[in-house]
């Protein structure tokens, strides 16, 4: 690998664009960053909680004299530490960012750290340690790690100060001070910061005095390794008598606790104590942690110095000793009887004894309590006496006093109950009792007077409802019953519709199927006619035939679409294309007919690619193109693409006579044409084909749009969704394919004379052996060749029920190869199509016009 140029902290997401690896450089990116964005959450929450708690609060607390904190004040404060460390850290990142890489400002970092090891080893393993020299070590080991590391990267390495030292003194210089000058800047900045952060902790530790629960704390962390060595010395007998330590913590810690300390003293001594012998250490030392924990280190800690030293308590001495713990009593019990005052529901507590120990201002308020009533000790059953005298107790208008056995029941069985009441100055509370482990109840009053008189009103309102589904149910039912009735006779005559439309579209399919066949035979001659005729005055006189074949062929054909976009039976095939494919083709052939109309076809091309069914698309812009060469009397067509989000809009624009406002959906219908402008051609509009347009539109689930200025033009549009571009397959024309078809032999299968007539007319015409037939039998008659035709040219439905398939599957079969075929049929369908398709061949829709007929032909001697 070439050494690495670049930055130190991007070499994970560099190296991997050096060797071509994008994604492996995303993933060390993302994994960096997720990295670094943890470790700037967890410091800045760490460092704001801990300026929070060992700064701000105390400060509060000093200030306002009071014992609770505000939580909104300590939720902004919080927020502020977080705000002032993500600042402080930009600033300084900001500062040292040109000068030093990560790298760098992570020993900065350690170095900083560092600071701390003294301390905590001293904390472990030097009893003699003091808080306050630990403070001194840090804030000199700080101003030398700021002085001699901290400040050289922020002021950078051409700052004077480096170089001459503080004051000017070459002995302050921050990276050589004192005259050492052999080390690196950062071990120099090590070596100076830990050093006189020693020895500022050793010596301010040495003059400093201990008191005696620093000692003990001292013990508690730094012997926990040498039990072994005072073993001995716990055994030790001290001045303090048996009797002196039982009398003292009787009363403190209770006789039952009392007696299991002093049993685990005697089973750990191995003998029993008795009242005047004298106290080992290890006794000593655990009575004075038993009584640091209610009266605090401090004045257990002084008791029994007292005591050792056989000087009496006094009674000034046990007050000072005690009034901490009075203290901390007073704020817990002022603090619960705060807490029970802000609590929304009544409480009262009883003990053991089923005695009232502690209640809240709710729950006297609830009961209409008097203020002399209530007091620490008083009889529960007292309470209820008083509650029963006023009908407050429940089921104590009969008998008095086994409602009350009742109520003490409930306390006495140590069990949860709930119930509720109803009280007569109108309350109705909810009573919730909760035994406690010790023995006792407390029990809580809610007042849910507000839910029960909204639970009554819903409970009211679900009743109504109810009655009123019932009733709505009843209506529905006969609604239904009617709109039953109603969508029989409907489905009836729907069924009687769609039976009179099917009716009409076979009708339509076949009389277009039988009215094709003899257009298709006529246009057969006609195309022969025209070509002996070319040079004669008959020409005209054929071309006017064509022509008026041709509209008739048109008009069938389009009733033909007609009824079968309506028949719904249509299989689309949507994919991917390019619409250069579709659109250039047709402005090619539509290139012509405007050079006859004398008007101007202009195309631009696009290489959009669309998803839909090409052939019917093509049908729709074929339609539109149509429409405007025959409408368009001077000027241009403009045939187009423009693309709008997701999708593409095919335009064909031109400058005819426009659509009026009212006409422009009308234009739509059937058999509906706008006002025709007269050229010398001999089609006219049939004014099928913009239905026809609508209607595979909505097919396709395309846009359709017309917009149109009367006496400038018209836009027409659809509106296509973007597809997915695909690999093209560009197949080279073959050199001769315009070559001639003479000399091939055809064979020609049709059930119609005329149409046969017509084949054998014009195929003869391009020099071809024509043989032609009704069915298998006269085909194989009348072959008098020694080999296979080159063509056949078979027509879909024969006499007898058989099929151009089924005839071309036996002549394969008779002459042992698969002979190259057109299939003909005036059935266009998707059925005829696919079946025509899936056994391999062409098909060629009736009525055959000789110029597709010829290129199909030519299509398949060049791949044979």
């Amino acid at each position: 690998m070439s050494p690495y140029s670049g930055s130190a902290d991007m070499f994970v997401v560099t190296a991997p664009l050096a060797a071509g690896s994008n994604s492996l450089a995303v993933v060390a990116m993302l994994g960096g960053l997720s990295a670094a964005t943890g470790m700037v959450i967890v410091a800045c929450v760490t460092l704001s909680v801990m300026i929070c708690n060992e700064w701000m609060v105390p400060l509060w607390q000093f200030f306002n004299r009071a014992h609770s904190i505000n939580a909104k004040w300590l939720q902004k404060a919080r927020r502020a530490a977080i705000a002032a460390v993500l600042l402080a850290a930009w600033f300084l990142e900001q500062q040292l960012n040109n000068r030093a890489g990560l790298a760098s400002l992570g020993l900065l970092s350690f170095a900083a750290a560092a600071q701390l090891l003294p301390a905590i080893i001293a904390a472990l393993y030097w009893p003699r340690a003091h808080s306050r020299g630990v403070i001194t070590g840090l804030f000199v080991g700080g101003a030398l790690w700021f002085y001699c590391l901290l400040l050289p990267a922020l002021v950078g390495p051409l700052h004077p100060l480096l170089a001459e030292g503080l004051l000017g003194s070459q002995w302050l210089r921050p990276e050589a001070l004192f005259g050492v000058d052999f080390l690196d800047p950062l071990s120099h900045g090590v070596f100076w910061s830990l050093l006189l952060n020693c020895l500022s902790f050793a010596l301010v530790s040495g003059f400093s005095r201990f008191r005696a629960i620093e000692l003990r704390q001292a013990r508690a962390f730094t012997q926990l390794q040498r039990d072994w060595a005072y073993q001995k010395a716990d055994f030790a007998l001290t001045k303090i008598e048996s009797w002196q330590l039982q009398r003292m913590l009787t009363p403190l810690l209770g006789r039952e606790r009392s007696q299991q300390l002093w049993q685990r003293f005697e089973h750990r001594l191995g003998q029993r104590l008795l009242p005047n012998d004298p106290v080992p250490s290890f006794v000593v030392k655990e009575v004075e942690s038993a009584l640091a924990a209610i009266v605090g280190a401090v004045s257990a800690h002084r008791t029994l110095d007292l005591l050792q030293r056989k000087k009496p308590l006094e009674l000034d001495e046990f007050v000072l000793l005690i009034g901490d713990s009075s203290k901390q009593l007073q704020f817990g019990q002022d603090l619960l009887q705060i807490t029970l005052e802000t609590v929304p529901q009544g409480i009262s507590v009883v003990d053991a004894n089923l005695d009232l120990v502690a209640w809240n201002s709710r729950y006297m308020e609830l009961f209409g309590f008097p203020e002399r009533l209530l007091y620490i000790g008083c009889p529960i059953s007292r309470v209820y006496q008083f509650n029963a005298e006023r009908g407050y107790l429940q089921n104590a208008d009969t008998d008095v006093d086994a409602a009350i056995a009742r109520r003490l029941a409930l306390l006495s069985d140590g069990k949860s109950y709930r119930l509720e009441r109803s009280l007569p100055n109108g309350l109705v509370i909810e009573i919730c009792g909760t035994p406690m482990a010790n023995g006792g109840y407390v029990t809580t009053y809610t007042d849910i007077s507000e839910y029960r008189r909204m639970f009554n009103e819903l409970d009211e309102t679900k009743n109504q409802l109810e009655r009123r589904v019932v009733e709505r149910t009843a209506a529905l039912s006969a609604a239904n019953d009617s709109l039953a009735h109603e969508n029989q006779a409907r489905a009836k005559i729907e069924r009687e519709l769609n039976t009179v439309y099917a009716s009409k579209s076979r009708f339509l399919a076949a009389a277009s199927h039988d009215l094709l066949q003899p257009i298709s035979a006529a246009r057969l001659f006609t195309a022969a006619l025209a070509h002996r005729t070319a040079a004669t005055e008959l020409a005209a006189e054929v071309g006017h035939i064509d022509a008026a074949l041709t509209g008739a062929e048109n008009l069938i054909t389009s009733l033909r679409e007609v009824a079968r976009l309506d028949s719904g039976n249509i299989r689309l095939d949507r994919r991917d294309f390019c619409l250069r494919d579709l659109l250039e083709p047709l402005a090619r052939e539509c290139g012509l007919l405007a050079e006859q109309n004398g008007l101007a076809l202009h195309f631009r091309p696009s290489n959009v690619w669309v998803y839909s069914d090409q052939q019917l698309l093509r049908r729709v812009v074929q339609n539109f193109l149509s429409n405007a060469l025959l409408y368009t009397r001077t000027g241009r067509v403009l045939l187009g693409c423009r693309r709008s989000g997701d999708s593409v809009l095919i335009q064909v624009w031109d400058t005819g006579p426009g659509i009026s406002a009212l006409d422009q959906q009308r234009v739509f219908d059937e058999f509906e044409r706008g006002q025709r402008v007269d050229h010398n051609d001999a089609e006219t509009g049939l004014g099928l084909g913009l239905s026809i347009v609508q209607r595979i539109s909505r097919l396709l689930g395309h846009e359709v749009s017309l917009d149109s200025i009367e006496g400038h033009g018209s836009v027409f549009a659809i509106r296509v969704p973007l597809g997915q571009r695909q690999e093209r397959r560009f197949i080279a024309d073959s050199p001769n394919l315009q070559s001639e078809l003479a000399g091939i032999s055809v064979l020609c299968i049709d059930n119609e004379v005329a149409i046969r007539a017509g084949m054998h007319a014009l195929l003869s015409q391009w020099g071809c052996k024509v043989f032609t037939g009704a069915n298998l039998g006269e085909v194989l008659a009348q072959w008098r060749l020694d080999t296979a035709p080159d063509i056949v040219l078979a027509d879909f439905h024969l006499d007898g029920g058989e099929t151009g398939l089924e005839l071309l599957q036996a002549l394969n079969y008779h002459w042992h190869t698969r002979l190259p075929a057109v299939v003909i049929s005036a059935d266009n369908s998707a059925e005829i199509r696919g079946q025509v398709e899936d056994s391999g061949y062409q098909l060629l829709a009736k009525p055959v016009k000789p110029a597709a007929l010829r290129g199909l032909i030519r299509q398949l001697v060049l791949r044979a």
